[in-house]
């Protein structure tokens, strides 16, 4: 008789948990939806998706989340924060609060506009870390952590964060490289040399390995780093500019000179890129390419730096000496090396460089220092003319290369 009861208890039974089930599922399959098309930022449908939801479960923290992720899509950073603050009341457990308090602290890390923004941003970081109980939500928060670490010059914090981050997913190369960066600023040098060169490569994290090779005056191995890079990405600049200080330090100047190019190109106004480029022309001799790109530097050049008007002062004192001594390059030298020294007072390269471009103003001065403008057709066959067009024309010719 009792065994009977109980089937049909069963039997009754079995309906409602079949239905519970179903109506489980389904709601699921409806949160999964709507997640996907917040990930994709369709956010039309995902909010008609997301309201369909909170009428079926309008209890569950879930609708609140997602509804808020929308917003800040949509740019309503307020009301983002106040449906966060709302789906944060609703929630219970790890597995419902790290995501919100997850992107609370990616907000205000990437907005970041006061101190007030940061000392949320670490306050939340916290929170974040307190129900970090997975190792996916791990990765994440002390991730952003480091990064918020490293943002205000806490290096220590920030390598002890990123250490985590990057032994939970050796496969991420951000990770990688800010914690490589955190070592670095550490004065941990051997160690981040280590890392770098087993971690994931990114264009970042191969320019920071080509960093620490020139350092160690290792230029061939700063060549292969930076090629492996470009071969990765052909726009990486950063690849460029460190490749092309690879080059200058085996001294293979015209390898230099299109890696600069190809920099400039990319960035016409950096002005460190145009200084290398013209730089370089300089050791070729090619003067007038050397005076074109420092021109560009100079125009760009921070009001605190001043090597690049040292650079164009010598770049124009060669233009002279080459030139017959036309003054109106020693003029330019003489404009770009006081322009170096009111930059930079007392910088004993550019007082150098004055001295002996004054010298060369005074020598102008003499009675048997005569101007001849060989660039006049009637001058051409002057004799000095002939021997200045000789002495061009060998300062053109490619370097000689000594066999290694």
């Amino acid at each position: 008789m009792r065994n009977k009861s109980l089937k049909i208890y069963i039997v009754a039974l079995l309906p409602i948990l079949l239905l519970a089930w179903f109506a489980d599922t389904s709601l699921a399959q409806n949160y999964k939806d709507c997640m996907r098309m917040v990930n994709i930022q369709d956010w039309t449908n995902a909010q008609e998706c997301v309201k369909k939801l909170q009428e079926t479960r309008p209890d569950w923290y879930y609708p609140v989340y997602l509804e808020a992720k929308i917003n800040r899509g949509l740019g309503n950073d307020e009301e983002f924060l106040s449906l966060l603050k709302e789906s944060s009341d609703l929630a219970s457990g790890d597995k419902e609060l790290f995501p919100i308090f997850f992107e609370f602290t990616h907000f205000y890390y990437t907005r970041w506009r006061d101190k007030s923004d940061q000392k949320k941003a670490e306050d939340f970081c916290v929170q974040g870390k307190s129900v970090a109980t997975e190792k996916v939500f791990q990765q994440r928060i002390y991730g952003i952590c480091g990064k918020i670490a490293y943002r205000t010059g806490d290096y220590k914090s920030a390598e002890k964060d990123l250490k985590k981050a990057y032994d939970l997913d050796k496969n991420n190369p951000d990770t990688a490289e800010l914690y490589i960066r955190s070592l670095l600023k550490l004065g941990k040098v051997d160690v981040a040399t280590n890392i770098l060169e087993a971690a994931p490569k990114n264009p970042n994290t191969y320019a920071l390995l080509a960093e620490i090779y020139i350092k160690a005056g290792q230029f061939k191995k700063v060549i292969q780093t930076t090629d492996a890079c470009l071969k990765m990405d052909r726009q990486a600049a950063k690849c460029m500019i460190v490749g092309a200080d690879g080059y200058i330090g085996e001294k293979n100047w015209q390898e230099a000179i299109k890696l600069l190019q190809r920099y400039t190109m990319l960035k016409p106004k950096d002005w460190l890129g145009s200084q290398k480029l013209g730089d370089v022309y300089m050791q070729t001799r090619n003067f007038e390419s050397a005076v074109e790109y420092l021109t560009i530097s100079v125009q760009n050049t921070p009001s605190a730096e001043c090597t690049p008007f040292i650079s164009l002062a010598v770049a124009r004192e060669n233009q002279y000496l080459l030139k017959n001594k036309n003054k109106i390059f020693l003029d330019g030298a003489e404009a770009a090396i006081k322009e170096a020294l009111r930059r930079c007072p007392g910088n004993s390269v550019a007082l150098g460089n004055k001295e002996r471009i004054d010298k060369r103003i005074e020598d102008l001065k003499r009675p048997d220092q005569v101007e001849v403008n060989c660039d006049e057709l009637k001058n051409k066959n002057l004799p000095e003319c002939k021997q200045l067009e000789e002495k061009e024309r060998q300062s053109k010719l490619p370097p000689k290369t000594v066999p290694k």
